[in-house]
């Protein structure tokens, strides 16, 4: 087989993360690769242990924004925590986005493409306090990952190397170069997996008259969460916690929202030296999803 029919497209991908385990930047490049897998995953760690210092920079992807109550109100940066880290089945979740920009770019003569499954080779890159990036180089593991239909292909062929993961701080939000209000569209193929604290609530709030000059709104349910719950609120298939029939049927801990729909987290923040209600974030419905209320120790039973 000749070297041009023996060729593809393979993919080094490196994710920026601080000495909390705090992901705020991506960075991919494309290569040409022939030869076994083997031999093409060894020029890709090859040039993982460099070529980040010339590969294109990426932002965190808009879906993966982080929900902080901060001193100066509620803000979503461009962040990824290491909680929500761990929750994704797999980290090429954090590069749906950079694959479609980058088969922007690739050059219009060229005949290659990125395929369906592509190789690819995910390095962590660890920022220091001046900015300096350090590649963590260790055992990889080969993986056979699914990606979301809505990227091109259905699934990459990867290789990982596990970066450090904890707590967040209040250094790493610094680490944000923009940020936004509390306020979220829950739109198409969207996901928010947020922490509550114990004692927080969540309100869905419905309008009851949409069709009058001024739409009128009525609390239609209440859930307060325990210290260890989660939250997730999600119209992506591949998110579900439960088979589409189940989350058809519902549940007391799951709820469907219809566009339209307000949710509203209301949590106990200190104001000044008083514990007052607060808004911590309001999401707006403006496509019908799902709403699942995941207990500390779950044993999920929808029906």
């Amino acid at each position: 087989m000749s070297a041009l029919t023996d060729s593809e497209i393979i993919v080094n991908l490196w994710y920026v993360y601080d000495d909390l385990g705090v992901i705020y930047s991506l960075r991919g490049r494309c290569y040409v690769g022939s030869g076994s897998d083997e031999e093409k995953l060894a020029l890709l760690r090859r040039f993982a242990a460099t070529d980040y210092l010339i590969a294109k920079p990426f932002s965190v992807p808009e879906r993966l924004h982080t929900i902080v109550n901060a001193d100066d109100g509620i803000r979503r940066l461009p962040i990824v925590t290491p909680e929500a880290f761990e929750l994704m089945n797999n980290p090429v979740a954090l590069f749906e986005e950079l694959f479609v920009e980058l088969e922007k770019e690739l050059p219009a003569q060229t005949r290659l493409s990125i395929g369906s499954a592509p190789l690819i080779c995910i390095t962590p890159l660890l920022a220091n306090e001046d900015g300096n990036l350090k590649p963590i180089i260790s055992p990889t593991r080969r993986l056979r990952i699914c990606r979301h239909p809505r990227a091109r292909g259905n699934n990459r062929r990867c290789d990982v190397a596990d970066g450090v993961r904890s707590r967040l701080g209040p250094r790493s939000i610094s680490t944000a170069t923009s940020a936004q209000g509390g306020k979220l569209l829950l739109e198409d193929d969207s996901t928010f997996r947020l922490c509550p604290c114990a004692g927080d609530y969540l309100l869905r709030v419905r309008c009851t008259d949409p069709w009058s000059n001024r739409p009128e709104f009525a609390i239609s349910d209440f859930w307060e969460f325990r210290e260890g719950d989660r939250l997730l609120i999600t119209n992506r298939q591949d998110d579900y916690p439960a088979p589409v029939e189940h989350m058809e049927e519902g549940g007391p801990s799951l709820w469907k929202a219809l566009p339209g729909d307000r949710l509203a987290w209301v949590g106990w923040r200190m104001q000044s030296n008083e514990r007052k209600p607060t808004l911590v974030a309001l999401i707006n419905c403006q496509h019908e999803g799902y709403v699942y209320g995941e207990p500390a120790s779950p044993s999920l039973s929808l029906a």
